[in-house]
């Protein structure tokens, strides 16, 4: 019931009226400011007093507050407040502004949409990129008994901003045993440009073909031309997890995910609909809880399922490519004997729920078609996949079935696949793969929880003219005492021999070693391996080494040791193996890998780098410690320059550097950088440092006392005095009258403010041009009219 104040000033209750209108001389025409369901609203809003203290509405003025009755409630043009049993209204004349509070199902104000993570980031421009060219190398070499191996891997790489990336990798082979050989093999040459906004690539080369789960890829020289999301990597391919809600009064949202919090939001009376990224893969729950302003908290929960597979709605996935289908991969250069091979794949969102595949194939008288679907059903049921493809070659058909069920959560897990293929079924692998197989199955059952993981799989694969394996497998691993751990693996053949057992037991010492014991049985005989191993740094430099042994039905031992350095990694070891009744066989080796770089005119030597790189330039100063995503990983060389690698493309990298190490007489302007580069390129991460002249002294007054600290200093150049140096604009006293000044000027003039208002002058002395730093004695701070500047 609305509380309405009469004009006297005192509250009475509200009087029923059926009235269409009202005399002009009984009324008072107000525009108040207005709240709504404790939500201010922009701007004033019309509305009519009777002499008697009943207030009026006009229809359309609701509608402009997001007000809607209920058809029990419609009344004439003018709606009387009073009337609206399950509404609150409060009119307060000094301040000239209503309190409206109505149910919640009243407003029509727009569904609120809230999106958690703010707004989808789109593609990321790179940062100050680079042209230039890189070789990578991976040198490897073997000594056995009676004859040494030398083998190489080269990539040489060249990358521009306006024409893309091209590269070419190289396997070289030299053996001296019996007969001396030396070998050449391409691998692969491809250049490739990105379009991070339409998120689309461009190849052209060696490339392999577009594939989806129900099909297979094939490499050929060609083109290629399709989608790739790692030119956006913020973007979110998957639904949003959506929840809706509504709140009476202006109310804060916590959004938990399986008990994580997620966000914090503030929404307005009425109803909203929150999004977050998916933080979940697989069954999982959302609770909201809703805070209004007058402290009621409601709880509202929510089952959700997530999965990768699924593109959000309107979101598409596709590749087109042709060429010649390439053979003896790794092994001949230029084998590309055809024929000509098309294929193109295409997933589409067509809702949030469901996700529809097709794959296509063309090569000489073999056509491929093939449809597919994705679906995530309600309820929590998990991820239903199912696909039907149909072949054409050389006058024969064939069919491909596959069918396939995922669900999971935080403790359980699981999938099931199948594929059924017809006698005669062909796709452009078959023609080099002659173990295609007619049928698979797949099942896998887990279990995760505080005491362990348990995990147990069924195969079954079936092949031309040979019979069906079967294989089973079963997975035990548990935590037990500090961070060990105990795994158990069986492995069944059901259809012949290739059974194995195998007990694990692994035990860290430290953050760096590891130490682990591994007992086998197999259908040739048991073994027991020890391994003790202490890992190379993730960045920076460092050394690391691993010792192995192993007793059985043949003995072997290891010793291995390695160091990453700037400049690349070097490995080095030995071992010894050993059969019954036989002298024992040793092999020593080595492994050099690195990168060269050529920017401009300049090398540079780093580690392997094979996705994208920074260059940190510090303008020639030396020793800057150098810090990626908050991790020490380097000091400038004597050139001021270092090589930052594993960059991430098309994201935000930060590169910063610790000024503490810098000489008080050098100035820089960040100390911080966001790094974005493109794939598999550079990017120059540039620290303007700049030398200055540094002044430090003590200030005094005429009696030799120091001035109060807080004095403010300006500096201001002597008349008829030149100075090459940029003014210090203002500074401040400290404790015992020290000052510091950059690049003050020469003969200038020092004004000095003191905290009561009191001011004095100082006259410098002649400074040098040059960048350093100079300690001066204590200078005395002359009262104006003693300065002779009045």
């Amino acid at each position: 019931m609305a509380c309405l104040p009469a004009l006297d000033g005192h509250c009475q209750s509200a009087k029923a009226t059926s009235e269409v209108g009202l005399a002009a001389s009984e009324t008072h025409e107000l525009f108040l400011e207005t709240k709504l369901n404790g939500a201010l609203l922009d701007g004033l809003f019309h509305f009519t007093l009777h002499t008697d203290g009943t207030l009026y509405v006009a229809k359309a003025t609701l509608a402009q507050l997001g007000v809607a009755l209920p058809p029990s409630l419609q009344q004439a043009a003018l709606v009387n407040l009073s009337n609206l049993e399950r509404a609150s209204v409060h009119y307060d004349e000094p301040l000239q502004r209503i309190d409206i509070v109505v149910p919640v199902e009243w407003l029509t104000r727009p569904i609120q949409k809230i999106r958690t993570s703010g707004p989808e980031v789109g593609y990321l421009r790179p940062t100050t990129t680079i042209n230039g060219a890189l070789l990578n190398y991976d040198l490897y070499t073997q000594h056995l008994t009676n004859r040494t191996m030398l083998s190489a891997t080269t990539e040489l790489r060249g990358f521009t901003a306006a024409m893309g990336r091209w590269s070419n990798t190289l396997l070289s082979h030299w053996n001296d045993g019996a007969s001396t050989t030396l070998s050449n093999v391409r691998l692969d040459t491809t250049w490739q440009y990105d379009d991070p906004a339409t998120m689309v690539s461009y190849t052209l080369g060696d490339l392999t073909s577009s594939a989806l789960s129900w099909s297979r890829s094939v490499r050929i020289g060609g083109i290629q031309v399709g989608r790739n999301f790692g030119l956006q990597p913020y973007r979110t391919t998957s639904p949003l997890p959506s929840f809706a809600g509504t709140a009476a009064l202006p109310s804060t949202v916590d959004l938990f995910i399986n008990g994580i919090k997620q966000s914090t939001q503030s929404v307005l009376p009425g109803q909203f609909e929150l999004s977050a990224p998916p933080s979940v893969n697989g069954a999982g729950q959302a609770q909201m809880n809703i805070t209004d302003v007058s402290g009621v908290t409601r709880t509202l929960i929510f089952p959700l399922y997530a999965s990768p597979q699924v593109l959000k709605k309107g979101l598409s996935d596709w590749s087109l490519e042709m060429g010649a289908l390439r053979r003896s991969y790794g092994v001949e250069s230029f084998d590309y004997p055809g024929p000509f091979v098309g294929s193109g794949s295409l997933r589409y969102g067509l809702t949030n729920s469901l996700t529809l595949e097709t794959h296509a194939e063309l090569s000489g008288s073999l056509q491929i078609v093939g449809l597919g679907a994705v679906w995530l059903p309600p309820m929590q049921l998990g991820t239903v996949s199912a696909s039907f493809a149909r072949s054409r070659a050389n006058g024969q058909h064939g069919t491909q079935l596959g069918l396939g069920f995922q669900w999971s959560n935080e403790r359980f897990n699981v999938a099931l696949n199948t594929v059924r293929r017809s006698q005669g079924y062909r796709d452009i692998g078959s023609s080099e793969d002659a173990s295609f197989a007619r049928s698979s199955n797949i099942a896998f059952v887990g279990v995760n929880s505080s005491a362990g993981q348990v995990g147990l799989s069924w195969i079954s694969q079936s092949y031309t003219g040979q019979p069906t394996q079967r294989y089973i497998s079963l997975s035990i691993s548990r935590p037990i005492f500090e961070q060990s751990n105990i795994s158990f693996n069986v492995n069944r053949n059901l259809s012949g021999p290739g059974s194995g057992i195998y007990a694990t037991l692994s035990i860290p010492l430290g953050r760096s070693m590891n130490s682990s014991v591994t007992a086998r049985r197999l259908d040739n005989g048991s073994a027991l391996t020890t391994n003790l191993t202490r890992s190379i740094p993730a960045e920076g430099s460092g050394w690391g080494w691993r010792m192995q042994s192993e007793l059985g039905r043949s003995d072997s031992a290891q010793l291995e040791g390695a160091y990453v350095g700037r400049y690349g990694q070097l490995t080095a070891g030995a071992n010894q193996f050993r059969n019954p009744g036989s002298p024992p066989i040793s092999t020593e080796y080595a492994d050099l890998n690195g990168s060269l770089i050529l920017v401009g005119a300049a090398f540079y030597a780093s580690q392997r780098i094979d996705d994208a790189f920074a260059i940190v330039d510090t303008n020639g100063v030396k020793d800057i410690p150098v810090r990626f995503q908050n991790r020490l990983i380097g000091q400038t060389n004597s050139s001021g320059l270092l090589i930052v690698n594993h960059l991430n493309a098309y994201q935000h990298n930060t590169v910063s550097i610790d000024t503490l190490t810098l000489p008080v007489d050098m100035q820089v302007s960040t100390t911080q950088l966001d790094v974005v580069p493109a794939t598999r390129s550079g990017a120059v991460a540039l620290f303007k440092m700049d030398p200055i002249l540094a002044v430090d002294m003590t200030i005094v007054d005429l009696h030799g006392s120091p001035l109060p600290v807080s004095s403010i200093v300006r500096a201001q150049p002597a008349p008829q005095s030149a100075t090459t140096h940029d003014l210090a604009g203002s500074a401040m006293i400290g404790f015992d009258g020290a000052l510091y000044l950059e690049n003050p000027p020469s003969h200038g003039i020092l004004q000095v403010t003191q905290p009561d208002g009191a001011m004095c002058h100082i006259a410098l002395p002649e400074l040098p041009h040059q960048a350093g730093l100079i300690h001066l004695n204590r200078l005395v701070c002359a009262p104006q009219h003693d300065a002779g500047l009045d």
